[in-house]
């Protein structure tokens, strides 16, 4: 988010070196100062966020006397299926690899709760068929309709948001984690599989395993859930092509989709013989943990004190290693992204 920023925050900073170049010739003109807002949950730690981001970004300090060349940043603790930021108050916004976390709050119905918290385990199953399913996924593929219409209630829910936010003009750059397309035979959906099975593979046979070994309990391996859902391109677009939907009507323009694949950083090491099939897993299972930490320690029990449930985690993502390395081919974790790009226009009657 601070590199996406950082970009917009020099493109303003260029407009202000033509105004101040006008200023000089011709006596007028004013350059702007920039207001970066960051919207994250309330619960975060937001200390570590003032200490970096600002400093990434190249914020006003005490050495910045030109007003006109000020950075300003503060930060907003709310979920971004609320609105943040006043009507009409945003000309840029900015949302990285975010958007497919669901939206469960205490006002989510409890149905819905429990049919959605592995919707994203019962998508990747159900793009990479050859794997084995996992004992810890009691629900099945019935539950899948559910979590697609609260995939597409939640996006729409985060458009009328960003919206509203937007000033007439505004631009909102999305980027999203997409599960690809309904044909599933082009370069995303391959990428799409590849991370899936990985997942499936590597994530829930390790909770398989320490649930067997009995490290964790039953309940806490059926706990490892995951409130998230990789849309398709067709389910990113459609609040933009239905001109009925509530997005076209808010006055909401997609005016770039590009779908494209982050390849796997790793496998090239261990192609070339750098890198050990065990060392490649370790490091995969690694990059796994960045992103699903949290799912993996909140499913354990409160009443474990806090350095046994660090200790477990630690525990779970050496068994993900290990059941990677049992593959007779290396796992892949190529990225399959959509980036979008959005304009508030004036809404005609």
């Amino acid at each position: 988010a601070s590199v996406l920023a950082k970009a917009v925050v020099q493109q303003v900073r260029d407009r202000n070196r033509v105004v101040s170049e006008r200023k000089l010739r011709h006596g007028s003109g004013k350059g702007r100062a920039v207001h970066v807002v960051f919207e994250d949950r309330p619960e975060n730690d937001f200390s570590k966020f003032f200490t970096t981001f600002q400093k990434n970004i190249g914020c006003a300090d005490e050495t910045t006397d030109e007003d006109d060349n000020k950075v300003f940043v503060s930060a907003v603790g709310r979920s971004f299926y609320e609105q943040c930021l006043p009507d009409n108050s945003v000309d840029v916004a900015m949302c990285s690899i975010a958007a497919h976390w669901l939206d469960i709050n205490p006002k989510t119905p409890v149905d819905v709760v429990e049919k959605t918290k592995h919707a994203y385990w019962l998508y990747a199953r159900q793009v990479t068929m050859g794997v084995d399913s996992s004992t810890s996924i009691q629900n099945g593929f019935q539950d899948l309709p559910v979590c697609a219409q609260k995939a597409a209630d939640d996006w729409e829910c985060f458009l009328l948001r960003r919206t509203k936010e937007l000033k007439i003009g505004g631009t909102m750059v999305t980027l999203m984690s997409t599960g690809g397309t309904k044909q599933g035979d082009n370069e995303i959906d391959r990428a799409f599989q590849g991370f899936a099975g990985s997942i499936v593979r590597g994530l829930l046979a390790a909770v398989d395993d320490l649930v067997k070994e009995g490290k964790f309990t039953q309940k806490e391996g059926q706990a490892v859930n995951c409130y998230a859902y990789a849309r398709t391109e067709e389910e990113l677009k459609k609040p933009f092509t239905e001109s009925t939907s509530a997005v076209s009507k808010a006055g909401l323009k997609l005016t770039h989709y590009k779908p494209f694949v982050v390849p796997c950083p790793l496998l090239p090491e261990y192609q070339n013989g750098t890198l050990s099939k065990a060392e490649y897993c370790r490091r995969v299972a690694l990059s796994l943990r960045t992103w699903s930490y949290h799912l993996v320690y909140n499913a354990l029990s409160m009443e474990r004190s806090e350095e046994e449930r660090r200790g477990l985690v630690d525990v779970f993502y050496n068994q993900v290693a290990i059941c990677l390395d049992r593959l007779s081919s290396p796992p892949a974790l190529p990225y399959s992204l959509a980036l979008l790009i959005m304009q508030k226009c004036n809404i005609i009657n």
